[in-house]
């Protein structure tokens, strides 16, 4: 049976839990092989930083001067006229997330965007929609494999692309655990 995993990816104003979020991306994916495709197996927001912060978010001023320093297509992310409220934001990504029945969902870093949504959605009094028990992380998976990041496809910081490129890296890590695993029996 085929298991569905979400690759979570966060563009935030911050590096702490408690950090503002710019916009949220995530995609369906097999780490044994495949990327969901369309766009109801992909969820993506651009978040009202306003609601961010009178939710109790915060900025961290290096962060936003490190934003400053991207290219023009990464910084878009923090421009986007068409945004949605931080609640609203999170009940749509809680919706997407329980109709998909996801096995677990996975972000490039243990203390990063899942603990950085997870904080985010404890300001607005909720629970993120997935178990404790169920977070994977895209470095750990790669450092056990000893396998590398490939080349890069599309925008760096769309949070989108993000998780694509994580994604293809997990299944790099995979394949490779998945083969040693064959030499490590004979």
């Amino acid at each position: 049976m085929t298991e569905t995993h979400c690759m979570l990816d966060l563009e935030t104003l911050g590096l702490a839990p408690g950090c503002a979020i710019v916009s949220i991306g995530a995609v369906a994916f097999d780490p044994e092989g495949y990327i969901h495709d369309g766009p109801k197996v992909q969820f993506s927001r651009s978040i009202d930083v306003l609601t961010c912060l009178l939710s109790g978010l915060t900025v961290d001023p290096q962060t936003v001067a490190w934003w400053r320093t991207q290219s023009e297509a990464a910084r878009k992310a923090l421009t986007q006229e068409d945004t949605t409220p931080l609640a609203r934001a999170l009940a749509a990504f809680s919706e997407w997330y329980a109709q998909l029945q996801f096995d677990s969902v996975w972000a490039n870093g243990p203390a990063a965007d899942i603990v950085w949504l997870e904080a985010a959605y404890r300001a607005i009094g909720e629970r993120a929609p997935w178990s404790h028990r169920d977070v994977r992380c895209v470095r750990t998976v790669k450092a056990l494999a000893g396998t590398k990041s490939g080349a890069f496809v599309g925008t760096p910081h769309d949070p989108v692309d993000d998780c694509i490129n994580q994604i293809r890296d997990v299944q790099r890590a995979v394949r490779a655990l998945r083969g040693r695993g064959a030499e490590d029996a004979s």
